[in-house]
Formats: C-alpha cells, structure tokens, sequence
C-alpha cells in the first residue's frame, strides 16, 4: 500500500500540504499555521491576484480582523522567504486591492516505498490516531519539528497529564515524510522489565530475533534506510531505556530518537523540550471574551465541554470562572479535560468548589486512556511511585509550600531533619528534572512550584505518614530563617520574597492555631514585614498583627526583646489607622525596652516612628528630642547612613520648629554630600531615603526662605525619585510634608498630579490613614479652585479636617478660609510651630474682620508681631504675606504707604518667582500705589 503527499516546490523552497510545514534546502523554516494558509492560497493560486478580503477569510476565519494583521504575516512570509534578495521575488502588492505569488511552482508527488522482503526496505508503521484536537501547542510542535531535523535524538519532556505524547504524535506524523524509513513507533507504558525494551523496538520493526541480540539485529534492519524512531513513555525504564538508545544511536548514524519522558533520558547528544502548561489568564483585571478565548488553557476547556454537551454556553460574567478554574488546574491539559468533562453536571460555580476540595472531582477520567492517565490520581500515583523513598519524602515535605518559593527553601525543607545540605540540593534537582517542581530565574535567584493539584497530592501522602504536624513547625522556622537570614535583603531586591507570603499566611494560621506556637506567630509576624510593606497588604498586615498581639501578651514568662520587637511591627502596622495613640504608645513601650536592654537597631525604628508621629501632631519640640537621638542611636546600631539619617532627622525638626532658613543650609549640605544621589530603597520601618527627604525640607525652606521657583524644583525632582525608587515611606513624606509647596505656590497643576497619586495609592491599597490625606488633600486645595468663599464656613463646619495637626495647619496656610481656633490655642501656648507667622498674620485679618474700625490697634500688632517674626528669622515668603496683609490694616487706618514701603522692601529683595500667586500680589498692590 502506497501513500501519496502533495507538495509545492518553488526555488529553494518546498511546501508540504498535509505536513503542512515550509522547508529551505531541507531546513524547517518556522512557519505560524496562519502565515501557512495565507502562502499556501497564494501558491495554489499562483499567478491570479488573491484579494486581502479572501487570505483575511482563510487566515481568520471565525473571527474579524484588521487589515493590519494580514499586512503583518505576510511581511514575516516575505522575510522568511528573502523576498526581494538577489532580485528574487516570490510576493507582489497590489495597493488596495490584494497579493500576488508571482514565482514559478511544480507541483510534486512524494510516494513512500511499499513494503518488500525482511531484507528490504521497512515499511512505514502508522501512528496512533489522535483522539482529541491539539489546542495551544503550535509553537511546541514547531520546536521539536526543527529540533529533530537538527539533532539527532531529542526527549519531550513534562509533567504528567501535560499533553507529551500527544504534541510528540502530531509532530512524528509531520516528520514521518522526511524519512525514507518513515515513522516508528514505540509505547513503553505496558512494559514492567527494562529487559523487554529492545526486543519491543524489534517487534514494531518487525524483525525477527530468536535467541540473537535483539540490538544487533535492530542495528541492522535501521541500516537499511533512515529512519525516526518515536520511543514513547520512558520514565518508568529510564535507565534501561537510556542505555538502549545510546547504543542505537551510535550504531545508527543515520537513526534520529524522538522520546516522551518525565525526565530527560540524560545521554550525549540529547536535547530537550520541556513542555509548559497552556497559558491560562493571570487574574489580573477583567477579560473581554475574545481574549478570554485566546488562551489556549480556556480554549481546551470549552472544547472538552462542548464535546460532552454541544449546547454548553457560558455567559461573561462567568469568564472569571472560567480562567479560576483553569488557573487552579495549573494548564495541565489532562486535569482540563477531566474537569471540563463534569462542568455539565455542576456547572462552573459549583466545579470551582469542588476543585477547591482537592483531587476528588478528577478521579474519573476516559475509558479507553491507559490505566495511569484515566484519572489525575492514577497519573500522580505513576509518577510518585517512580521516585526513590528519599525523593518520596522531598515531595512530600514540598508540598507544604505555596506557590514560588527559593532554593534556600526548598533546600532546608526537602532532605529529612538533619540531612546533609548537598544532599537536600540533589533531592530538589531531582524533583525538578522529573518535571514535579517547576524552575524559573526570578531575578538572580532561582525560585520553584509544585503545581497545585501535585501540592494537594502531595499533602495527602504527608498526611497519611503523620508527617503534617512536624512539617509546619519546622516550614515555619525557615521562613523566619529565611526572611530575616543574611540573604534577605538580596531575596527582597530580587523580588523572591513576596512569593513567600502564601506561606507566611498558612504559617501564620497553624502558630495561633490551638496546636501551634505563639512565639512562632511572633517571631514571623517580625520577620514577614518588610513583605507585607512592599506588596501594599497593609490592611492584612494590621489584621495579622491584631491576631498575634493577644496571645503574645500572655506569654510567660515575659520575653522583653520579643516584645520590643513586636510592639515596632504592631506600630507599623497601626499606620493603617493613620498616627494614633496605639501607633505611639506602641513605640513609646519599644523605646523603653530597646533602651533598657541595649538594642540600638530597635531603639532606631521607634525613634523613626516617634519623631514622625509627634510632628504630625505639631508636637514640634518634642519631635526635635526624638529627632537628636537618631544620630547616635544610628552610630551604635552601625547603621550605614547614621550622619544621613542625623541630618535628615535634623533639616526636618529645624523646619517644625519655624528655623527654615538653618533647616535649608542643613539640606544643601546633605544634598552635596551622602545624598546627591538616590540610593537603594532603605530596608527599615519608618525610614525614608535621606535624599528624597533633604529634596522635601528643602522645598519646604526655599519657599518659607523666598525661593520659590527653587521650592518647586526641589518638590519635582523629590516626587520624580521617590516615584521611580518605589519606597512607600518616602513616596509618602513627599506626598505628605511636599505638599505645602504646591498649596503655597498655588500651583493646582502640580498639586493635581500629587493628589492624583495619593488616590492611587488609596485605592490600591485600601489604608485608612491614605484615604484620609486624599481629603485632606482635596480640602486644602477647595478654595485654591473656587474662590467663593461665601460656602466655605460652613463646609469647614461640616468637614473640619480631623486627620492631624499637620494636616489641618497645611490648610491654614494654604487660604484663609481654613484658618480656625484650634491653631489659636497653639500660638497661645507659644508653641515652636513652624507657622507661627502665619498664625499670627491670620488672627491679626480676623480680628480686623470680626470687630472693624475698633480693632485696628490690635489687628496691626498681630499682623506687625508675624512680620517682626518672619524678618528675624530670614522668613522672606512669610514676611511678604505678613507685609501684604499689613497693607490691608492700614489701609483701613489711612496709613497705606507706610505699609506699601515695607512690602517694597520685602519684594525687592525676592530674585524668582515673580510668576507665582504672593509674588504677583505683591505685584498688584505695590502697582496701584505707584499708579
């Protein structure tokens, strides 16, 4: 029996209809299946102009498309077939109307050889049928196409249920024609003695073997003519299978091996194709249908459904079902078409549930697959029955593991308690070269995962072998080990850490659970916050926190380090609440105990924390103690910015303190030496970089200091850095203490695009205190943008801000209208606050408003005492306003060029910002004088 295939020869191109596959003198060219059918309806009408209406029909015909996608394939046909090289032309262009295939073609007929003699020729075996289409595996089929031509002996490897024999069988049937020998195939499953190998490789040859070397006599008949030998499922004979390979291909030369295994088969000259899962969505925001579709793992399912139930129909708003259920399958194709074969029965809600239940929806599988893939659990139990006793254990101690976790990890968790470091390094090369654990570089690291449903499999066998309660201590051990170990800060930079937080969440459960460790709870609660910061979980932070702090309370007898350790996390934490009394009773108990017992790095973080909360509070003399402890709190903690941080803490107390102008010269200094440039982001609670900070006091001083464009350049570049360095703390305080300069400067585009970052982040991450600086925010700037303030007073009644003192000032100096008597009592108290000018100037234009022609006298010695004190303190932005409201005293008195006089003074000696709102006011008044 003779079969005929039809190919296309065109120069030195060949194209091959039923392998559908491009060859260039001989070589496999790499040929998408859409840019196919686009250049084989050129070929077939060759000569005839072919409309980009009909190739866009036969390239996509389900689905509509733009004009541009044709466009785009047939510009990668035209480089792969060097068109237009040498003067070669294959494609021609009629604008607007189609393409034309203008080189000659023959049409030719490959006949494959019938059989002949046990001597002869062999006859072509045919392969298995494929009983379900392939879905997402073009690029796979594609590479082990072109690397079989290439080399000699290439292994598909994979887990099992990933789809290995069947992208191997649609590839062997493409490659069968390049071999005179054609195809021959091999299924190794039914096989239990590695001896029967050889002898079933002579079966389906068909060679007789006797009591001869079944080897020798395949070497023989393989002479006769070239041949691809497809060995199919090797795992189980590994070595066996190895061995007999090894031989043939080198008795062979002109032998190519294409093998399916779980695990490469590890001889000279063997290449690999690892096979992944089918692209599944991420989660990540929501799905139109058409690209719901496109993922290849959805595509399957919704194959498997219809085939059992054609008027399977889903609607979009279950998409998100959909990719979950996938995703929890991990794009394993087997696990796919098992649970899409139920979806008629549950439907997609009720299935999810089931397959969060573990393996038992997947337990029934197709009748007539072998007996290890008729079910999940079967294929599982194949492939854990195959491992050594120590790779059993490694497997089963993994799985306690969720999602990606490092080799540091898996090392410390797979070997039993006590193995050798090097040995537990074996076990989990192992498991990853058998296709259980899945490798990736994250970064500089290598991290890895069991897919979930082999987890859950191998949590059951834990389970069975009572290993479970063991396992958790000692998984929860590492992870503190590990977070706060000498490779964390390289684990945080390199982003492994937060695939830990899985984990840090189901350690977290088993420590407060009834049999679980309380100090554990405590001692990761610690260790896991740097991760809770940098993935944005605050509010799950704060909720952790709360659950740890009972229990740790009654820990007997008192561990006076570990609760100073955790009252700086439960601190940190309380920011989901904004600066509260717990956040700084918390720190004031860390102090304490830091002190007493000598731990400089904790005394550091709550200073840290004290400082900024008593300056949110304008508590501005008892931030400024706290801020003079830093320096040597950092030297002692051998911090390695300790003069930066002493300097940062420095600039920023001296501004609270209303010396803007020494709070400067501190910031240029700073930006001059150890800050000109921004560092990595620093790695403690409560610490901000001591660039982006010397960049926000300084604006903050050049504009008190009557430098405002400067003001405003130094805010710019603080928030640009602080942007890209993508540290929370200090995208805050610039955000926070940077937002005066904009308010000041009235300058709503800037304070827009600020605002439009802090809801952002409040949106994103769902913390009260973030929230709240949005309104606070949005308050301050509500009469900068509609100057009607007849309404304001009430509003103010309704919406007086309550987030922080600071808050509340920054919207007094921000407009009058914001100005209440709460910042009265401040200045009463005489109280070192960095807008005491302003305080007075403001009381002063009420008093003037509230009591008229009567309170001129003690209006202008209000407005005069803020002049006075901006002058002596070089306060040049609070001496023009102060100056400018004294015109308004005066004014009322009759007395206006006498006020006029100092505001010339003061705006003669202002060098920029002549643009800006005070300045051009300013500008105003002193003009209708002169007129």
């Amino acid at each position: 029996m003779s079969e005929t295939r039809n190919a296309y020869t065109f120069g030195p191109f060949r194209l091959s209809v039923v392998e559908r596959t491009l060859m260039r003198d001989g070589d496999p060219q790499p040929l998408g299946s859409r840019a196919f059918d686009i250049l084989l309806a050129l070929v077939e009408r060759a000569g005839t102009l072919v409309s980009k209406q009909e190739l866009m029909r036969i390239a996509w015909p389900a689905t509509t498309v733009i004009e541009s996608n044709l466009t785009v394939h047939v510009a990668a046909l035209r480089r792969i077939l060097s068109d237009g090289q040498e003067g070669t032309r294959y494609i021609t262009n009629l604008p607007g109307r189609g393409y034309l295939f203008v080189a000659p073609i023959h049409f030719a007929e490959d006949m494959y050889i019938g059989p002949v003699g046990e001597t002869g020729a062999l006859q072509p075996q045919d392969l298995p049928a494929a009983l379900v289409r392939l879905i997402g595996r073009d690029e796979a089929v594609s590479s082990v196409i072109e690397r079989t031509l290439k080399h000699r002996f290439v292994t598909l490897v994979g887990p099992g249920g990933i789809g290995k024999t069947s992208v191997a069988l649609v590839a062997a049937k493409r490659l069968g024609a390049e071999f005179k020998g054609g195809c021959r195939f091999v299924d190794l499953s039914p096989l239990q003695d590695p001896g029967l190998i050889a002898s079933t490789i002579a079966q389906v040859l068909g060679v007789k073997v006797g009591d001869g070397d079944p080897v020798a006599a395949i070497v023989e008949r393989l002479r006769l003519q070239p041949v691809l030998l497809f060995i199919d499922n090797c795992e189980h004979l590994i070595a066996a299978a190895a061995a007999v390979v090894a031989t043939l291909l080198q008795d062979v030369p002109t032998l190519h091996v294409l093998a399916t295994s779980r695990e490469p088969l590890g001889i000279a000259g063997e290449r690999v194709v690892r096979l992944e899962p089918l692209a599944a969505p991420s989660g990540d925001g929501p799905l139109s249908r058409d690209v719901a579709l496109s993922y290849p793992a959805l595509e399957l399912f919704l194959a498997v459904a219809r085939a059992n139930n054609d008027r399977f129909e889903f609607s979009d708003a279950q998409i998100p079902l959909l990719a979950s259920i996938c995703r929890r399958l991990d794009g394993l194709p087997l696990a796919i078409e098992l649970a899409a074969a139920r979806v008629d029965l549950l439907g997609l809600t009720a299935l999810l549930g089931r397959l969060d239940r573990g393996l038992a929806l997947l337990t029934q599988g197709r009748r007539n697959a072998r007996p290890r893939q008729k079910t999940m659990l079967a294929t599982l139990e194949w492939s854990y029955d195959l491992l050594t006793r120590e790779e059993q254990l490694a497997l089963r101690r993994l799985s306690i593991l969720r999602g990606w976790f490092p080799l540091q990890m898996a090392i410390a968790l797979a070997g039993a308690p006590g193995a050798d470091e090097l040995d537990a390094a074996d076990l989990v090369a192992s498991l990853a070269s058998k296709s259980l654990l899945t490798v990736e570089h994250r970064g500089p690291l290598p991290t890895y995962r069991l897919a979930e449903i082999t987890r859950e499999f191998g949590m059951a066998k834990t389970e069975e072998a009572g290993e479970l309660p063991e396992l958790c201590r000692s998984s929860a051990r590492y992870l503190v080990e590990l977070l706060t170990g000498p490779d964390r800060a390289e684990l945080r930079s390199g982003g492994v850490s937060r695939h830990l937080i899985d984990d840090v969440r189901r350690s977290l459960e088993w420590a407060l659970s009834p049999d679980g460790d309380v100090r554990m709870s405590c001692e990761l609660i610690i260790a896991s916050a740097p991760t809770w910061i940098d993935l944005l979980l605050i509010s799950e932070f704060h909720s952790w926190t709360q659950r740890v702090a009972a229990p740790a309370a009654l820990i007997t007898p008192p561990d006076a380090s570990l609760q100073m350790r955790l009252a700086n996390i439960l601190a940190l934490a309380d920011l989901e609440n904004g600066v509260t009394p717990v956040f700084w009773t918390a720190l004031l108990q860390a102090l304490t105990l830091a002190q007493d017992i000598g731990d400089a790095n904790q005394e550091l973080l709550a200073l840290f924390g004290l400082f900024q909360s008593r300056g949110a509070d304008l508590e501005c003399e008892v931030a400024a103690s706290y801020a003079a402890q830093v320096g040597p709190a950092a030297r002692r903690a051998g911090h390695p910015m300790a003069q930066l941080q002493h300097q940062s803490h420095l600039t920023h107390s001296l501004f609270f303190l209303g010396r803007s102008l020494e709070a400067k010269v501190v910031a240029d200094d700073m930006l001059c030496g150890g800050a000109a440039i921004v560092g990595l982001p620093p790695a403690l609670p409560f610490e901000i970089d001591p660039r982006i900070s010397a960049l926000t006091n300084r604006a903050r001083s050049n504009w008190v200091c009557g430098f405002p464009d400067q003001a405003r350049a130094d805010l710019e570049m603080a928030l640009a850095e602080a942007m890209s360095l993508d540290h929370l703390v200090s995208l805050y305080h610039v955000l926070t203490s940077g937002a005066l300069v904009p308010l000041w400067l009235r300058d709503l585009a800037l304070a827009d695009r600020m605002l439009d970052i802090v809801k952002t982040q409040a949106a994103s991450l769902r913390v009260e205190h973030w929230k709240a600086w949005e309104s606070a925010f949005e308050f301050a700037l509500l009469p900068l943008r509609q100057e009607n303030e007849a309404e304001l007073p009430s509003q103010l009644a309704r919406r007086e801000m309550e987030f922080r003192p600071y808050a509340r000032a920054m919207g007094c100096t921000a407009h009058p209208a914001h100005f209440g008597s709460w910042i009265d009592h401040r200045a009463e108290r005489d109280d070192a606050i960095w807008c005491r000018e302003e305080v007075y100037r403001l009381r002063g234009l009420r008093h003037l408003n509230s009591t008229g022609g009567a309170g001129i006298a003690e209006a202008e010695r209000l407005v005069r005492l803020a002049l006075d004190m901006a002058n002596g303190l070089g306060s040049r932005g609070w001496a023009l306003r102060a100056a400018m409201s004294l015109c308004v005293v005066l004014d009322a008195d009759g007395r206006s060029s006498e006020a006029r006089d100092s505001l010339a003074d003061i705006y003669a000696g202002f060098t920029e910002g002549f643009d800006t709102f005070d300045l051009r006011q300013a500008k105003l008044i002193l003009n209708v004088e002169t007129a």
